[in-house]
């Protein structure tokens, strides 16, 4: 445990939570798409407080770009920045049709499995791989959308 708090030391102040940059990211239906399990929280080293979610990518890794989903409660962006720890990035809340970095929710997110959490963190530190020819892909991504939201496959496309 000493060696991942250790780890997340240098992500943990506030100086690491500017959002810089993005580029817009849009899923492509025709390639897998990865679920990517994280925990997200304003403090890495208050474990208890973390709160899992999902991003959807086409990539193995969470990349650096604003995610665009619609959901129950309207449209939103996630904007993930990395930090100088590559298991840990920076995410960016927009909603309500905001676009400006200064009005961004951000929180720390651990966005891989890193030796040393807890087994309860860990488990939701997974990828699923939805296959582009899977016959259950639009039953999965409705599964999905009912937590995480729809993604975006163009703009304002969903």
């Amino acid at each position: 445990m000493k060696h991942f708090i250790g780890l997340l030391a240098l992500t943990t102040s506030m100086s690491a939570m500017a959002v810089e940059g993005y580029q817009d990211i849009y899923l492509d239906k025709q390639a897998d798409i990865i679920i990517h399990g994280i925990v997200c929280g304003d403090d890495l080293n208050n474990l208890n407080k973390l709160k899992p979610a999902n991003i959807y990518t086409n990539t193995a890794e969470v990349e650096k770009g604003t995610y665009y989903f619609n959901s129950a409660y309207g449209e939103y962006s996630l904007t993930f920045n990395p930090t100088d720890n590559d298991a840990v990035m920076v995410r960016g809340l927009l909603t309500a049709g905001k676009t400006s970095t200064s009005d961004m929710n951000k929180q720390l997110c651990i966005v891989k499995d890193v030796e040393g959490l807890p087994a309860a963190l860990r488990g939701y530190l997974k990828k699923v791989t939805l296959k582009a020819n899977d016959p259950n892909w639009v039953q999965t991504m409705k599964d999905y959308a009912l937590v995480a939201g729809k993604p975006a496959f163009g703009k304002g496309e969903y």
